[in-house]
Parts: structure tokens; C-alpha cells; sequence
């Protein structure tokens, strides 16, 4: 497709409209369908926040971060008994609770006056609309000039209706969805509102801890506001929830070393930390023993993490941040912040110690980005290919491999690390900034 062809045929104004508002009702569209398809399910995601609040409004903390043995997975035999009690669908389990006291404790209330399916259904509710929001936000961030603007929202909701990212998403009902739009909300409104912006991205770094690192981008442009503002409300929240107890705080702190000691790998979370281990493996350069893994209801394998493994991620992500940060201090503009955010979001997942699929949604709406450096013709196979390997139709035709999961992991790292091979690309033909 050239760059005429997507130039929307120089449709008249009136038909131009016409377009954008028909591309806005499929979203909205979108939004409600999934509602409708997904309201009265269990999400074992966010059970794990039900749980935690209803124990602290219980006036049990020590049961807030309970895990089980193998920690991921499963439902912890101190939750087993709630529930039972609740009720839930027989495949229904509550996974480990791995955030921040202060959630708990805002939720502790609600666990009172409402059910939990209720709960599920309204959060819900809100990150459907926080999904079709990010659509929106990655266009004004990101949409090159070339491509119109009811395409682009296609674009994302072709990702929110087909994607296994979004897919995985609202199937758990993850926090994920609300820290992707806040960092999207932040970036789209830091230079107007750069308080706000750092508020956003504090609110973001309270919930999911990593996006912390976007902070970075804020120095880099120096909306040193932003920054001072995200560095103000961290604080407090910090403060607000440290004033849940210190005992609540070291058992987050050990359910976050538990959660770092092992990994999960499955179709969900295609680990290029296990890559590289079972590589290491092949090559003889892994502990005595080889790989050890644990099968986990047929579902994926519980692996031990290594040390060593952790250090050389670090050292990969270090050989990577020196030419980017170099790249973005000396590139300026909104072609350059859409490629220095949509190479954050990628990092983050390539190098980050767990990689789940729905940690992908924000790199697959920011990833038409890179067709605001690379020539189109370049850019438009790269999103075809991104799109159909971030798909449930890849997934789907690679039930037939014999060794699947390998093959999905390998796509997935291939995939996601050609994508920031081309954003550090696509920066370096961006002119220098003087």
C-alpha cells in the first residue's frame, strides 16, 4: 500500500468526517460488545486486589499476601476457604496479590457494600473505556501525517478486538490496562498540564512499579515540572500507604522476591528470560542440572530464575539505554517523543523479569510510530507482520507446532526486539536537534 493509497483517496471533507465519526462508533462499539461478552466472568487478576482488601477489612493483614507454594498460578490455601465461599466458577482462582499496600486498603471499604462480581463488572466497565482512551491517546502521540485519522483508529481497534495483549488483558481484568493509559494520558497532556502529567504517571508507578522508568523521558525533554510533580505525588502516596503498617510493607516487599525468584512460562507471558536460559542450556553454560521447570496444570511451566540471569538482562538493557538515551537527548520533536515512548514501552518488556502478553497493548498502539521516521513502505510491512504475530490468529495456527511454546516465545522476542531495533533506527533519521 503506498503512501497515496493511504492519503484516504483525497476523500472530500464532508466524506472525510463522515470516516472518522463511523471509525469512533466502531470503537465505541468495541467497547460495549466487550462488555457484554465479558461482564459476569472471573477475572483471576484482579481477584488477587478483592481478596487482599477484603482481608484487611476483615482485620487479617497477614493473609494480604498470601501465595502458594509455587506462587504462580494457583490460589493460595489461606484464600481457598473465601472462595469457596464465594461461590466462584469451578476454574476460578485468586493469584497472589503483588501490589502496593495502599490498594488494598483504598478497596477495603467497597468489600463491604458491594459483591465482588459487582466490582469485577464495574472495573471493568472502566477499562474498557480506558482501552478505547489509549486508542485515542496513542493517535494524537503518535499518528503519522500519512495515515488518516479513521485508519489509525481502526488500527487500535483492530489490536483491542484481535490482539492476545488486549485479549489477556480484559479476560484478567489487569491493572495493566489502567497504568497504560495513565502513562498515554501523561505523555499526552505533559506540556500543557505538566502536574497533571506527573500526577498520571505517579498514580501509573504506585500501581505497576515500572513505570517509574518514564520518568526518564520527562528529564530527557526537561518538563522538569512534570517530573517534580511525579517525585511529589510518589511521595505521598508512598506516605499514604505506608500508613497501612511497616509489617504490610515487608510482606510486599517478600511477595516481590518471591515473585522475581521463579517466572511463569506460557503463551501468556513468553518469557525471553527463558530463551535465554534454555539457549545457555543448549550451549552447556547453565547451572549444574540443566533447566529445571515445573508443569502447571497444563497451562505453562514454573522456572527458576538465576541470578546470573538477572545480571546479564541488566548488562542487555544497559547496551541498549546508552545509544537510545543518546539518541533522544539529541532528537526533538513529536516524531522523536513517540519513538522514545514506544521504545520504553518495548524495553520494558523485552528486559523487564516478567514479560505478559498484556504488558504488549501499549507498544502495539504506539507501534505505528515507526512510520514517522521509516519510509512507508518499510513501515507498513513491519506493522502487518507486529499485528498478525501480537494476534489470536497467530495463536490459534500455532497450535499445530510441536514444540508450540518455544515457537511463541521466539516469535514473540524476535518480534518485539526488531521493533526496538527499528525505533533506535527510525530515531537515528530523525534530523539532530540544535
Amino acid at each position: 500500500m503506498t503512501q497515496q493509497a493511504l492519503s484516504f483517496i483525497q476523500l472530500p471533507p464532508g466524506y472525510a468526517r463522515a470516516a472518522s465519526r463511523l471509525s469512533l462508533a466502531i470503537l465505541g462499539a468495541w467497547v460495549v460488545m466487550a462488555f457484554l461478552a465479558w461482564r459476569g466472568e472471573w477475572p483471576n487478576d484482579l481477584a488477587a486486589l478483592w481478596f487482599a482488601a477484603h482481608f484487611l477489612a476483615e482485620g487479617q493483614p497477614d493473609l494480604v499476601y498470601a501465595a502458594p507454594p509455587l506462587f504462580f498460578g494457583s490460589t493460595a490455601p489461606e484464600w481457598q476457604p473465601y472462595l469457596d465461599q464465594l461461590g466462584a466458577p469451578g476454574t476460578a482462582a485468586a493469584f497472589p496479590y503483588i501490589y502496593p499496600p495502599l490498594w488494598a486498603g483504598l478497596i477495603a471499604p467497597l468489600t463491604k457494600v458491594m459483591s465482588a462480581q459487582t466490582f469485577f463488572d464495574a472495573v471493568l466497565a472502566a477499562h474498557l473505556a480506558m482501552m478505547a482512551g489509549s486508542v485515542l491517546l496513542a493517535e494524537r502521540l503518535v499518528r503519522p501525517a500519512e495515515v488518516p485519522y479513521p485508519v489509525f483508529i481502526l488500527w487500535g481497534v483492530s489490536v483491542l478486538a484481535f490482539s492476545v495483549p488486549a485479549i489477556s488483558g480484559v479476560s484478567l481484568n489487569q491493572p495493566t490496562i489502567t497504568a497504560t493509559f495513565l502513562i498515554l494520558l501523561a505523555f499526552r497532556i505533559m506540556a500543557q498540564r505538566p502536574g497533571r502529567a506527573g500526577a498520571a504517571l505517579a498514580v501509573a508507578a504506585a500501581l505497576k512499579l515500572t513505570p517509574a522508568a518514564f520518568v526518564l523521558l520527562m528529564l530527557a525533554r526537561r518538563r522538569h515540572r512534570a517530573a517534580m510533580a511525579f517525585a511529589i505525588c510518589a511521595a505521598g502516596l508512598a506516605l499514604a500507604s505506608l500508613s497501612l503498617g511497616g509489617a504490610l510493607h515487608a510482606a510486599f516487599l517478600a511477595q516481590m522476591n518471591g515473585a522475581s525468584a521463579t517466572t511463569f512460562w506460557g503463551l501468556v507471558n513468553p518469557s525471553p528470560r527463558v530463551l535465554a536460559l534454555l539457549a545457555a542450556d543448549r550451549l552447556g553454560a547453565s547451572e549444574p542440572g540443566g533447566v529445571q521447570m515445573l508443569e502447571v496444570a497444563g497451562t505453562g511451566f514454573i522456572v527458576p530464575m538465576p541470578a546470573w540471569l538477572g545480571r546479564a538482562a541488566a548488562l542487555a538493557a544497559l547496551a541498549v539505554a546508552l545509544p537510545a538515551a543518546w539518541l533522544t537527548l539529541t532528537r526533538k520533536g513529536r516524531e522523536a517523543d513517540g519513538l522514545a515512548l514506544l521504545g520504553m514501552f518495548t524495553a520494558l518488556f523485552l528486559f523487564g523479569p516478567l514479560n505478559w502478553q498484556h504488558y504488549l497493548l501499549g507498544p502495539l498502539l504506539l507501534v505505528p510510530a515507526l512510520a514517522l521516521a521509516l519510509p512507508m513502505r518499510l513501515a507498513l510491512p513491519v506493522l502487518a507482520a507486529v499485528w498478525f504475530a501480537s494476534s489470536a490468529f497467530w495463536l490459534q495456527l500455532s497450535s499445530a507446532a510441536p514444540d508450540r511454546l518455544l515457537l511463541v516465545t521466539l516469535v514473540a522476542t524476535l518480534t518485539w526486539s526488531a521493533v526496538l531495533a527499528l525505533t533506535l533506527v527510525a530515531l537515528a533519521r530523525l534530523p539532530r536537534s540544535r
